[in-house]
């Protein structure tokens, strides 16, 4: 799965950039402020009750949260790493997984802070925090059934980087970490999920055909 080059162009990580940016600037835009400055929690309060009305769709209410960002510099750090790590993800993962990912992971966030949390906006970063979490269980099952050592590099480093990021959420009371956690989490499970369709269809294939199984199968979830 990590052998391929990128197959195509990442869109939907392109339009799930473009749509954070598009909320961003109508937040600002109806708040009346500079979008370099970012809205108040007040602004924010008052831009989702005029867009989602006085008493909004837990669901819709929740997934809207992972759309909204505080500040201009949170929106372009948040951009900037999921267009990182959202790219090379949907490289080798099949477009429609990929989507189901984010939407999942994307529910499952929104509703955990919603539910749990006083916190205005999430922004994608559980989104990105996810993604991270996401290539675990996939670059493990590499190693395990590949014998592909060299993983075990971004494997050390991605989580490194998880923890760090983990580290900076309970830090700053600014920074939700229970939507950090979740999708950590939520990456975590669903990578795991991927792992198992490769993993199963790798076992029909040598039941089928007696050929020892080859990458070629992630044709399935690609």
């Amino acid at each position: 799965m990590f052998d391929s080059k990128m197959k195509h162009l990442p869109i939907i990580t392109i339009l799930y950039i473009v749509f954070n940016i598009v909320v961003y600037f109508w937040m600002s835009h109806t708040s009346g402020v500079n979008p370099f400055s970012g809205p108040s929690a007040a602004q924010i309060m008052q831009f989702n009750h005029q867009t989602l009305g006085a008493d909004p769709d837990l669901i819709v209410a929740s997934m809207f949260k992972t759309f909204e960002h505080a500040s201009f510099q949170h929106l372009v750090v948040n951009s900037c790493e999921i267009l990182i790590v959202g790219g090379v993800i949907e490289s080798f993962l099949a477009r429609s997984m990929y989507l189901l990912f984010i939407l999942v992971c994307m529910l499952v966030v929104g509703v955990a802070v919603h539910e749990t949390t006083t916190t205005l906006t999430i922004g994608a970063s559980g989104i990105e925090y996810g993604m991270l979490t996401l290539v675990l269980p996939i670059m493990s099952m590499e190693v395990l059934i590949y014998k592909k050592i060299w993983l075990l590099i971004p494997i050390g480093l991605v989580l490194l980087l998880a923890g760090g990021l983990l580290y900076a959420s309970f830090k700053d009371s600014s920074i939700s970490a229970v939507g950090h956690i979740t999708g950590m989490a939520t990456g975590y499970a669903f990578g795991c999920f991927v792992a198992g369709l490769h993993v199963d269809l790798q076992k029909r294939i040598a039941n089928h055909t007696g050929i020892e199984p080859s990458v070629a199968a992630v044709q399935v979830i690609d």
